[in-house]
């Protein structure tokens, strides 16, 4: 069996876990004479990829009661199920044993635990986390944008934004794009919602819309109180196909059914 020879079964592991097939890496996993590091967190880190946090959790802590070591990457692995969970006292838990592991606090480390915080509500932590980076990454800013936008603080979202801008270290990408539109959407924010993507459409950025991002902006127009307005003033809407436009219609049409019946009411 390959399973008996630690490396090849843990890189048949990895692969099972990379392309999916988690049950099949579980497997091999389980059949491992011996158990590094990197078996141990390429399960995990499969399992939370998945979304299938409850399982990623729950053997992190059989593994951990086995004495298990771990790197920077199983901590990222499992803040991420963590984040799934919205857990945060777990998430506290996790964020001790990587401050005592003495481990470097690597980047994605950290965008982990923003990530993590954000989703579970507590956005001054994860801001405290944000701020205190020499270095930020793309996912570093998706990370916090994506965290307000889940809460509805669309104030935040746009002043996070425009300091993501103004500091021009880093490009935003189409995740920065829809966490913006989505936060504006669902903070109040409409009108500066439309004005971003209306500057994403001219090329500002050099990040061109899709459909998603037609999707916010048909929830956008569905919250705002002068809908015909803003969609005569839109540029988008003056240049979006139809594929594009129905396919927008059809991802924003349950927001804009919930408005409709909210004002029938």
């Amino acid at each position: 069996m390959f399973e008996s020879h630690i490396y090849v079964g843990s890189s048949l592991l990895d692969m099972y876990a990379k392309s999916g097939n988690i049950h099949e890496a579980r497997g091999v996993f389980e059949g491992l004479p011996e158990r590094d590091v990197v078996s141990r967190t390429a399960i995990i880190s499969g399992y939370a990829q998945m979304g299938l946090d409850e399982e990623a959790l729950e053997l992190f802590r059989r593994l951990q009661r086995e004495g298990m070591t771990c790197n920077y990457v199983t901590y990222a692995s499992v803040l991420t199920a963590l984040s799934g969970l919205a857990v945060v006292d777990h998430g506290k838990q996790v964020h001790n044993h990587v401050l005592c592991s003495e481990l470097p606090f690597y980047v994605v480390l950290r965008n982990s635990l923003i990530d993590m915080y954000s989703k579970c509500g507590n956005l001054t932590y994860s801001r405290r986390i944000f701020d205190n980076m020499s270095e930020r990454t793309v996912m570093s800013w998706n990370a916090m944008l994506v965290g307000y936008s889940k809460h509805g603080k669309g104030r935040e979202v746009v002043e996070l934004f425009k300091l993501l801008r103004d500091q021009n270290k880093v490009k935003p990408d189409t995740v920065t794009f829809l966490a913006v539109l989505s936060g504006c959407s669902h903070g109040g924010m409409e009108d500066r919602g439309l004005e971003f993507f209306d500057e994403m459409v001219s090329g500002k950025d050099g990040v061109e819309p899709e459909i998603e991002h037609y999707s916010c902006v048909v929830d956008i127009l569905g919250r705002s109180v002068g809908v015909i307005g803003p969609l005569g003033n839109t540029k988008a809407f003056e240049e979006v196909d139809q594929k594009h436009a129905a396919a927008a219609i059809k991802l924003g049409f349950n927001s804009i059914d919930c408005v409709e019946r909210s004002i029938a009411s």
